[in-house]
């Protein structure tokens, strides 16, 4: 009887030794780490657009709430230990607790220019007649240094 290699297989096709299976998996987990490390800058950059842009949208839907209600209405932002937390502020009796009592959280915010001037707390009211207390531009600056510019809170 003949001795079958140990690179033939049943009915003569050829197989991959373990060796080979080896290699393989190295190759595909190098290449899966040069694909993850490219990836994570880019999936941070989406991250922090996502924020600044609900962070956008919160104060102007802080705003909306004041002008409906035709009351004062704080947007309260102050630097927690992950990002910047934010919630609202009124004294008056608006029945929306889900909008008023909810913490919103940023944490892919890593500073807020308010003015050219770094913020660890600031507090915008707007009221009933569309007025703010704070004119001027916000920059929510990521940790690797991209800006996002909320221009106008007033009208």
């Amino acid at each position: 009887m003949r001795r079958k290699e140990s690179q033939e297989t049943i009915r003569g096709k050829r197989t991959l030794t373990l060796f080979e299976l080896f290699i393989t998996i190295a190759l595909l987990a190098c290449v899966g780490a040069v694909v993850i490390s490219r990836a994570l800058p880019m999936l941070d950059h989406y991250r922090f657009e996502a924020d600044a842009k609900r962070f956008e949208k919160e104060i102007l839907l802080t705003k909306r709430l004041a002008d409906t209600a035709h009351a004062d209405v704080q947007f309260v932002v102050k630097r927690g230990k992950k990002g910047y937390e934010c919630k609202r502020l009124t004294d008056e009796p608006i029945r929306m607790d889900k909008l008023m009592k909810k913490k919103l959280s940023f944490p892919h915010i890593d500073s807020i220019l308010v003015s050219g001037s770094k913020i660890d707390r600031e507090s915008v009211t707007f009221t009933g007649t569309g007025w703010t207390n704070q004119n001027g531009e916000w920059d929510l600056v990521s940790k690797f240094g991209e800006n996002y510019k909320i221009k106008k809170l007033h009208s």
